[in-house]
Order: C-alpha cells, then sequence, then structure tokens
C-alpha cells in the first residue's frame, strides 16, 4: 500500500513522543517492502523546522538533531521516496 509521508510522522521516528512506536512500525513496514512511501519535496525541511522547534523548547538536544539522518532510526537509506519520481 502506498502512504505519503507526512513531516510529524517523520518527526515521530527521531523524537520519542506520542505516536513514535507507529512511525517506527510503519518505517519498518516500509523496509520489508510493506508499504511504498512516498514524500512532497518540502519534506526534509519540514522536518529541520520542527526538529529546530523541539531544540528550542527544549525537547530534544542539539547532539540528538545533529546526529539525525535521513532516516529515523540511523540507517544511511531513505525511508520515502519523493513524489516527484526522482
Amino acid at each position: 500500500m502506498k502512504f505519503v509521508l507526512d513531516a510529524s510522522v517523520a518527526v515521530k521516528g527521531v523524537l520519542p513522543e506520542e505516536g513514535s512506536d507507529k512511525a517506527i512500525a510503519l518505517q519498518e513496514a516500509f523496509e520489508n517492502a510493506v508499504h511504498e512511501l512516498l514524500a512532497p519535496d518540502v519534506l526534509p525541511i519540514e522536518v529541520a523546522h520542527a526538529l529546530t522547534r523541539a531544540e528550542r523548547r527544549r525537547r530534544a538536544s542539539e547532539s540528538t538533531i545533529a546526529s539525525t539522518s535521513p532516516s529515523p532510526r540511523g540507517s544511511n537509506a531513505a525511508w520515502y521516496r519523493p513524489m516527484n519520481g526522482s
């Protein structure tokens, strides 16, 4: 099944909060080819903004944000495909 990945779901995979378990399960389903995740081109910008906001509100440390990779749980592979097909 195809899903469009929202920045709030991507952030839940990085910062522990309500719904993080579901975000991680979705990523695992993507990694196991159960689901296809698509994302708008602005997703990385939206995630960066949310992480910056979390740091300012002291919900995340600078080191946590600096260590964030394209995959919320640290793998080097992105866990979505851009909607424009690239």
